[in-house]
């Protein structure tokens, strides 16, 4: 009941909740996504981000393997958030030098991604770096978690559970 509560009070405050929102989202400047691995279906969770140059931000909760299990929130992002982004993705380096993959990946577990894009270069935040890029890899995931809203995280996440029936 907690969930539906805050789920309602978000719905009126800001965005609402949907299966598909309505209209284009705008020019995306920066993905961030994670999973919690490969898992039989009503177990498995995934979260993605979207940040667009018009200052909104859309999250989509998925549970399950398929998209008939998403629901996605568009919200306002943080004030100063692009700034943000853009500063640690330049601060990564990772458009100079791309990550390289881990030529040992872990096996199972849950993965984090993302992507920064700015004046036509790209900022690749890989899953499974290898270990000597790891760091600037997880420098730059974590500003962009970090740039999303709690709230907004919390409401769709409750409504991709109510979903599936969690």
């Amino acid at each position: 009941m907690r969930h539906v509560t805050l789920l309602l009070a978000f719905c009126a405050t800001a965005a609402c909740v949907s299966a598909e929102p309505e209209g284009p989202q705008g020019a995306v400047f920066a993905t961030y996504g994670y999973d919690n691995g490969s898992l039989p279906p009503p177990y498995r969770e995934e979260f993605r981000a979207a940040f667009s140059h018009e200052g909104q931000v859309r999250l989509t909760a998925c549970r399950g393997y398929g998209e008939e299990g998403c629901v996605s929130l568009e919200t306002e992002m943080r004030p100063g958030a692009a700034e943000r982004i853009a500063a640690a993705a330049r601060a990564s380096g990772l458009a100079e030098k791309p990550a390289q993959k881990d030529p040992e990946p872990p096996i199972g577990g849950g993965l984090a991604w993302g992507e920064v894009v700015l004046g036509g270069a790209t900022y690749d935040a890989i899953a499974l770096p290898a270990p000597e890029d790891a760091a600037r890899v997880e420098a730059l995931l974590a500003v962009l978690d970090a740039e999303l809203p709690d709230d907004a995280r919390k409401a769709v996440n409750a409504a991709a559970d109510k979903k599936a029936g969690q």
